[in-house]
């Protein structure tokens, strides 16, 4: 953004400009979406470091654009943030007597290192969609049917799971089964039922069962965290994997971890 639109908008969203000079400007923004999405981000900026701040946005009507930058802006880390650099701000300038110009650059900088931040974690949060999208195949299953010569229950789990009968897989299983392959298609039916919180306590229990199989555990905690957007237990996950060559999917493991 260039100085003379940074100082449009400073007008614009301060109320700074007369009937003529706001009409033209409205007439510009509607006419190019990227200039108007600038609006919209330093609006919620604004929004940010003053609580106080206040414009009417009634012409700004991306909702769904506004709602992004809004929750996007409100998370801890940059509440944190924005905190630390109004109270910095306020120290410096009762400490010395220094004009508005300076506390501005000053001010500015932070927004810019802080708005830096924000897009490489929207930036990540988009590349974790494609990631989840890309790589979760949740019936991509063992087969039960080769293990079932003398348990007919195990031929009827995977039945279940194939006519999607989720719930009738759950009824197959016992509450206190600790086997792995049964841990792994109950964990995964309660996926498909988005069950979140008991598929992760189901795969936490595979991954201590120390069979073949509880490797997979790892990778499915790390999809569910994929989903969920928690990229921090997600790269947890990775590493698990990564502790043995012999994990399951340690080589997109070795992809993965880097982008996170």
């Amino acid at each position: 953004m260039d100085d003379t639109n940074n100082n449009e908008i400073e007008r614009y969203i301060h109320d700074k400009m007369d009937k003529n000079e706001r009409f033209l400007f409205e007439k510009k923004m509607n006419e190019n979406p990227d200039f108007k999405e600038d609006i919209i981000l330093e609006i919620n900026l604004h929004k940010t470091f003053n609580e106080n701040f206040n414009t009417d946005t009634s012409i700004l009507n991306d909702t769904q654009l506004i709602d992004h930058y809004t929750t996007e802006l409100n998370t801890k880390e940059v509440k944190e943030t924005s905190d630390f650099i109004r109270k910095s701000t306020l120290e410096f300038r009762g400490k010395k007597k220094t004009s508005f110009r300076l506390i501005y650059k000053f001010t500015a900088a932070a927004a810019a290192i802080l708005l830096i931040a924000f897009l490489i974690k929207t930036n990540l949060q988009s590349n974790v969609n494609s990631y989840y999208e890309e790589y979760t195949d949740w019936n991509d299953l063992p087969s039960l049917i080769e293990k079932g010569d003398d348990k007919n229950y195990l031929i009827k789990i995977e039945q279940a799971f194939e006519a999607k009968n989720y719930t009738g897989v759950l009824t197959l299983i016992d509450d206190k089964s600790i086997d792995p392959y049964e841990l792994i298609y109950k964990g995964v039916s309660y996926v498909k039922l988005e069950d979140y919180t008991k598929a992760k306590q189901t795969f936490n229990t595979l991954t201590k069962t120390y069979s073949l199989e509880s490797s997979r555990g790892y990778w499915y905690l790390f999809l569910i965290y994929l989903k969920e957007k928690d990229t921090n237990n997600a790269k947890k996950m990775l590493y698990k994997i990564l502790d043995s060559k012999y994990n399951y999917n340690y080589e997109m493991a070795v992809e993965l971890i880097d982008e996170f």
